[in-house]
């Protein structure tokens, strides 16, 4: 209740918020410019396959086909490649 009655407290308190969140986003969205640039299609996936498995389970798959910047029937060309692999996940 304090903070509210000293407005200018609040002011400055609401507006570094504002900036720590901004620069937050900031950062999160140039890295995903950033991984758009360097790596390819299938390396996203996997990095996903790795990192967000339990999302990739609960996710249909054109969203993350639209997610990874490539369309459905490419994504699934890329899950039946890695799938196939010796090793396969």
């Amino acid at each position: 209740m304090q903070l509210l009655l000293n407005y200018p407290l609040l002011a400055y308190k609401m507006e570094r918020f504002d900036r720590l969140l901004a620069e937050h986003y900031l950062v999160c969205f140039e890295d995903r410019i950033k991984l758009f640039i360097l790596k390819s299609p299938e390396e996203r996936y996997l990095d996903l396959l790795q990192y967000e498995k339990d999302v990739l389970e609960r996710i249909p798959q054109h969203y993350i086909a639209k997610y990874i910047g490539i369309t459905p029937v490419s994504l699934s060309r890329i899950r039946r490649r890695i799938f196939s692999l010796p090793n396969a996940k």
